[in-house]
């Protein structure tokens, strides 16, 4: 089981290192061990292991170490999504109520992405090289999001791809290997996304702009779709830890609300295709998670890049 701690860096907390982690989390922030240690006793209710018994460790949620300045300044869930999604906020540990809180801001860390990648490009970088535009465009937000979404994309694409239907396709998710299928729609999905960018850039237009923007936001709310959706695997998953948060009408307002801003700044057929682009998405999705027994953090991953594809790629069609 990992976590991170307040400098960013992974721990690991395994059952026979809980009073060591006991120990390094309350030396974090020196004067408040006892109120830490209180939240460390805090057990998640999933197995970190594929076992049928849940394990009782050290808190798989992440307890969250903040100052009254912080709390003052963001509502927790706010600072969680933009700490989980993103590294435009450092990186904490948070409990699990506080992550499945942090899905209804979702939306708003990916617009937070939108207007920061393309901040450089609108204030004139290599305004003749709408390529190197486009370029920099998916580099920048993939850089600022970690990339945490490609590699659900691309484990997604290789259990997809393997046609399993017995189930072994999950032994695919979460792991660090790179199949055929994940390398071409790695392959396929960055030259969508480069193209789509580079046409909207060239343009040239507030409307442009407006797509450009809303594209990780729409990434970022499709993401609630199968969590709502769909049940999660037994096993411990990170999409297991954020379901709760994630209900039906939440991503239903997120994602009509957007759909409708998408559609004013591009035109209703561009609204269209995109619409019948994450329906088909959904589709393969919810076949999956029927034969990988629940979806995953993996599957959040995979809705929200080929999201931003179709947002990007729907104008040109």
């Amino acid at each position: 089981m990992t976590a991170k701690n307040r400098c960013g860096r992974r721990v690991i907390y395994s059952s026979a290192l809980d009073e060591i982690g006991r120990r390094a989390v309350a030396s974090v922030a020196p004067g408040v061990g006892h109120a830490l240690l209180k939240r460390l006793d805090v057990t998640d209710a999933l197995s970190p292991t594929a076992g049928d018994a849940p394990i009782t460790s050290p808190p798989l949620g992440r307890v969250c170490v903040r100052s009254a300045m912080d709390a003052a300044m963001f509502p927790t869930s706010l600072w969680a999504s933009f700490s989980f999604l993103t590294r435009l906020a450092p990186a904490r540990i948070f409990t699990s109520a506080e992550l499945a809180a942090s899905a209804r801001w979702f939306p708003v860390t990916g617009l937070a992405l939108g207007l920061l990648t393309c901040l450089p490009l609108r204030l004139g970088v290599s305004t003749e090289h709408v390529v190197f535009q486009a370029l920099l465009y998916v580099g920048l937000m993939t850089w600022f999001s970690r990339g945490q979404h490609w590699d659900g994309m691309l484990d997604c694409l290789d259990a997809w791809g393997s046609g399993r239907q017995d189930g072994e396709g999950q032994n695919m998710l979460g792991v660090a290997r790179l199949g055929s299928f994940g390398a071409l729609g790695l392959l396929f999905c960055l030259l969508i996304q480069i193209i789509g960018a580079a046409h909207l850039l060239a343009a040239h237009s507030a409307a442009a702009w407006g797509v450009l923007i809303l594209a990780p936001a729409l990434g970022r709310a499709f993401m609630l779709v199968p969590a709502a959706l769909l049940p999660p695997r037994r096993i411990s998953t990170l999409g297991r830890l954020v379901a709760p948060g994630c209900t039906p009408f939440l991503a239903l307002i997120w994602n009509a609300a957007l759909l409708l801003v998408y559609g004013a700044f591009s035109s209703p057929r561009a609204m269209l295709v995109y619409l019948t682009a994450i329906m088909l998405v959904l589709l393969v999705l919810h076949r999956m998670a029927r034969g990988e027994d629940g979806f995953d953090g993996d599957f959040m991953g995979f809705a929200c890049v080929l999201s931003e594809c179709a947002a990007l790629a729907a104008p040109l069609i």
